[in-house]
């Protein structure tokens, strides 16, 4: 969230808005804009700045275009409690808040758990002498509605269309490299390894992969091979789950990271269809490795041991970041998003359907 700066305009006047750090916040009616200890008397947390005071009951805040959190404090102006209260257009309400009048402001504030922009927010107070509003913060940090949910196919490599389906969000303050130490199981793997893909996060041009994910074994000793030995180790059972990741960029932070993620199974051409690898002999499986015969096949797809390969893997993948979350003692919060369902890649017209779940998650530093 970034906080507003000082407010330019004259102190005693009559003002319909200002201007922050992301667009301009109007009022509705025009407030009086006052600084602590000027026109207006006290406020709490040891804030000086600039506050905006009204004599009526109720004001409507309108925000800048593309917010997505937004925060304020309020207190009422005669030395006594009140109580406040805050919604937004969609209905979202703080209900009633006890507010004290001599130095007492109270913080209210809201956040969209999608990508969907909050409006407005009206604010009422039960003071018959009016309230005042300030220390505004702002944010349009979660993440802009990409052009498609899915990704695209890349020549050569890549056979279909594989679903976004876990989020990470922009106001999320963990990195994503902490959030991959945390996991511990999981590692970065090489183009070699995962096959890059490309999706329309940034815009309708398609936006190169720029990480790959891969969950490694914990059996003894395969476990300690590299990630991409270590998944092939799984993908024999179909229980390799993996991530392909892109970074959407936000203003004033690291952006938002979309994923497809999925289970697959080492699988092999046997001269007429897909089988997993794992019912192959080892000799003739060396001889297809060589030939190029060997694939991963989405779990539920021909070939694979697995089924529903796209939505296990979203939520499993989910699951281990709340899981880490709680060992590390971060701060999470999981929302989901209703995308389209549809079809993803398989081999000869067996593509694996996916519900068009997308788990949307923000990880914090958990605060004292």
């Amino acid at each position: 969230m970034t906080p507003f700066g000082a407010d330019a305009q004259a102190t005693g006047a009559s003002v319909s808005g200002v201007t922050g750090p992301t667009g301009a916040l109007q009022f509705s009616p025009s407030l009086e804009h006052c600084l602590i200890g000027g026109c207006w008397a006290t406020w709490s947390n040891g804030y000086s700045g600039d506050v905006y005071a009204t004599t009526t009951d109720s004001i409507t805040i309108t925000l800048p275009a593309g917010a997505q959190a937004f925060y304020f404090y309020a207190e009422p102006d005669q030395f006594a409690t009140f109580s406040i209260s805050a919604t937004t257009d969609s209905g979202a309400t703080s209900g009633a808040i006890p507010v004290a009048g001599q130095g007492g402001a109270e913080y209210f504030g809201f956040y969209s758990t999608d990508s969907s922009a909050l409006k407005t927010i009206t604010v009422s107070a039960t003071d018959p002498d009016g309230f005042a509003i300030g220390e505004f913060g702002v944010s349009n940090c979660s993440y802009k509605q990409p052009a498609s949910w899915t990704t695209n196919p890349v020549a050569g490599l890549t056979p279909g269309h594989e679903p976004l389906n876990v989020i990470i969000s922009g106001c999320s303050n963990v990195s994503l490299a902490d959030i991959m130490e945390g996991l511990g199981d999981w590692g970065e793997v090489t183009p070699k390894c995962l096959s890059l893909e490309q999706a329309e996060v940034t815009g309708s041009t398609p936006a190169p992969q720029q990480q790959s994910w891969r969950l490694e074994s914990s059996t003894p000793l395969i476990g300690d091979l590299p990630t991409c030995l270590s998944g092939n180790y799984l993908s024999l059972n179909g229980t390799e789950n993996h991530a392909r990741i892109w970074n959407q960029p936000i203003t004033g932070t690291s952006g938002a990271w979309f994923i497809s993620a999925s289970y697959e199974t080492l699988c092999d051409f046997d001269g007429a269809k897909m089988v997993p690898a794992s019912s192959v002999p080892s000799d003739e499986l060396a001889v297809d490795w060589a030939l190029g015969l060997l694939w991963h096949c989405i779990d539920g797809s021909q070939g694979s041991i697995g089924t529903d390969g796209y939505d296990r893997g979203a939520l499993d993948f989910a699951a281990e970041i709340q899981t880490v979350a709680t060992v590390q003692k971060w701060s999470v919060n999981l929302q989901t998003i209703s995308a389209p369902a549809g079809i993803g890649e398989g081999h000869a017209g067996t593509g694996v359907p996916y519900n068009g779940t997308v788990y949307f998650l923000t990880v914090d530093h958990a605060t004292s």
